[in-house]
């Protein structure tokens, strides 16, 4: 299966109010007019790979790409500040 990439950036985690699929979502920017809400996209970063469901849009801090629950954060063992350069593919 060929992958497309998204995105390259920073990501950032965020607690949400309600869990789906045992945590495992992401919010992207412009996510409903590239169509990707409900939709599953794989994440590099650290040398760990994760994958999410795109639940919604956002993040809402510029320069980052994508938003992840604590679950895929914790996947991708993204450090001190909660951040880490990702890769997006779909």
């Amino acid at each position: 299966m060929l992958a497309v990439t998204l995105a390259l950036g920073i990501a950032s985690w965020f607690q949400p109010a309600h869990v789906y699929d045992g945590g495992r979502f992401c919010a992207m920017p412009h996510a409903d007019r590239r169509r990707l809400i409900g939709k599953r996209v794989r994440l590099r970063a650290n040398g760990h790979r994760s994958w999410c469901y795109v639940i919604g849009n956002g993040p809402f801090v510029g320069g980052r790409v994508i938003d992840v629950s604590p679950m895929v954060r914790d996947e991708l063992r993204m450090r001190d500040a909660g951040v880490a350069p990702v890769r997006v593919d779909y």
